[in-house]
């Protein structure tokens, strides 16, 4: 599932792998002061940091997880799924 608000930006976005073990990457075209955020399913943020491509998910229990990436124009969310 991906949504956002910017269709043209969102095509670009990437967000693997899915399921993801301790490492989750991102590629796409954002502008410096993007944030990121996981997300589980009672709204409770897991991980809230400045935009990377890598992210360690190792502390993460498995599970179903929403993938929120922001900035001031533009906003895409994917859900991805944490499985050791």
């Amino acid at each position: 599932i991906t949504i956002s608000l910017n269709q043209t930006s969102a095509d670009n976005v990437k967000v693997y792998p899915n399921p993801a073990n301790d490492a989750l990457y991102i590629s796409g075209n954002f502008s410096p002061d993007a944030n990121i955020e996981i997300i589980d399913f009672t709204d409770r943020v897991c991980i809230s940091t400045d935009f990377e491509n890598h992210l360690d998910v190792s502390g993460i229990k498995d599970g179903i997880y929403m993938v929120r990436i922001y900035d001031k124009q533009f906003t895409h969310v994917s859900k991805i799924i944490i499985s050791r």
